[in-house]
């Protein structure tokens, strides 16, 4: 490293210190202090990988069990297309396989016991993930090999945060611009490069501020440096793998384009104070009305995420449930009042797939009212029965016209003590809309269900057209 790239270093991190920062995880929610915060995470994020790499759980529960922690503590942004997709898409290429794929796994989000061994395991995954995305017909539904160096290191780091740093795009793209960094031909040529660049800066920082110098602390200091030098407005603007760093003082006029641009397809959990409208009417990217593809009967749905809305609360089950019926599923609706038992179960045979689904017009009422207990026992059972009737996919969807917070404990007490393998809240609205694509695009059942899964834990309009209008 010369002379002129070591002062420019110094400079960041001096223009890093001298700045009031704070930081902000992936949804906008501030982290008063994200170190702490991730020093507490790991401790459970290393149960789960210890009871992975134990077999107490299966590498189902381990996906699971990552995907709402993380979405949750989303410390490290692991929820992103490069970790927790990439893990959806791993899975999903070797069903046919898994006891192969845990294996492979479990030896190689194992700590590294040195760099060299660091690289032979991602050397070892990346031939593995090339191996599926080379001869996929579709590479937008593989797993995608670039991703295999951010995806371990994060596991690196769990085990010693002081030792392993995350290979994170943004940090590339700050070394990148400073003239530091060389492309190189592999994943494990890219980590060998960035982890020893990683140290030479350490060193540099640590001569400079005569104190010890971390691995996240260069995190830090490069996130604030990708914002802060954003120049041309009309790059394109990539998604970071890691937590946002913005600063105290007022935004620039630049600084605010990208954030907005960020936030336009950021999944919002839409609330009754602001109620989501159609977005025909609001969302000039959907160049369709969708009431033309919706019968008035389900179209009603929209009226009821309205705060003034007038239609009887008794009538909005019956409607979602004619919603997922003309989605082309099986319809069996439940029957009420014995126990807690969910609204009804759709099914897809082709797939042997189904859904128990719950749905209630108010979710905060729902959450107050549900015993989480009878509804697991309810959970259990519908499993039972639809594995043996030959339904071994079994999701777990919640309907409402809105959800004003995310309800950790339910989805975390669902998740660990009922089969279901999949969780999504769907509001209504968006319901109407995937309806509304599938109709509009003449889309068969078995492909609005392979975009639908791959979709996070809440879905609302915004998510869906994200979805849908990007992949025709």
């Amino acid at each position: 490293m010369d002379d002129l790239s070591k002062k420019q270093i110094i400079e960041i991190w001096d223009e890093h210190i001298k700045a009031n920062h704070f930081v902000t995880d992936h949804n906008g929610h501030l982290v008063n202090n994200i170190d702490n915060s991730r020093s507490e995470a790991i401790e459970v994020i290393k149960v789960i990988i210890r009871d992975f790499i134990s077999e107490d759980i299966t590498i189902y529960e381990f996906k699971a069990a990552l995907d709402i922690f993380n979405r949750h503590n989303n410390l490290w942004n692991f929820s992103a297309k490069m970790g927790q997709m990439y893990f959806n898409q791993l899975l999903k290429s070797n069903e046919q396989g898994i006891d192969k794929l845990s294996a492979l796994l479990k030896s190689v989000i194992a700590e590294p016991k040195d760099l060299k061994d660091a690289l032979k395991k991602i050397d070892e995954l990346e031939k593995f993930t090339n191996g599926i995305f080379l001869v996929a017909e579709d590479k937008r539904k593989v797993p995608y090999p670039g991703s295999v160096g951010y995806f371990l290191s994060y596991f690196w780091q769990v085990h010693n945060p002081t030792k392993w740093p995350i290979v994170y795009s943004s940090l590339i793209n700050g070394f990148r611009e400073i003239g530091i960094w060389k492309d190189q031909t592999s994943q494990k040529a890219t980590y060998d490069f960035f982890f020893n660049l990683n140290e030479k800066i350490k060193d540099v920082l640590k001569e400079h501020s005569l104190k010890n110098i971390s691995n996240w602390d260069i995190e830090h200091t490069f996130w604030n440096f990708k914002y802060s030098n954003i120049i041309n407005t009309n790059a394109a603007y990539e998604f970071e793998e890691a937590p946002s760093l913005k600063e105290s003082k007022t935004p620039s006029p630049i600084e605010k384009i990208v954030v907005e641009e960020k936030l336009a397809v950021e999944e919002k959990i839409v609330s009754k104070q602001s109620p989501v409208q159609p977005i025909a009417s609001t969302n000039q990217s959907v160049k369709f009305d969708v009431y033309d593809y919706l019968i008035p009967k389900v179209a009603r749905l929209f009226e009821y995420s309205q705060i003034d809305c007038q239609l009887d609360p008794a009538l909005y089950e019956p409607i979602v449930s004619e919603a997922f019926k003309q989605l082309d599923f099986e319809i069996s609706i439940l029957p009420q009042g014995v126990r807690k038992n969910p609204y009804c179960v759709v099914k897809f045979r082709e797939e042997n797939l189904a859904f128990i689904i719950d749905t209630k017009l108010d979710s905060t009422e729902y959450f107050n009212t549900t015993d989480d207990r009878a509804l697991k026992e309810a959970i259990n059972d519908h499993c039972s029965d639809l594995n043996r009737e030959g339904y071994k996919k079994v999701g777990f969807m919640l309907v409402c016209s809105s959800f004003e917070s995310n309800h950790n404990a339910f989805i975390n007490y669902i998740s660990w003590n009922t089969d279901i393998k999949k969780m999504m809240f769907l509001t209504s609205d968006a319901l109407l809309y995937l309806l509304a694509f599938k109709i509009k695009d003449k889309l068969k059942l078995a492909a609005v269900i392979e975009r639908l899964v791959s979709l996070s834990l809440l879905v609302t309009p915004q998510t869906v057209i994200n979805e849908f209008e990007s992949n025709l």
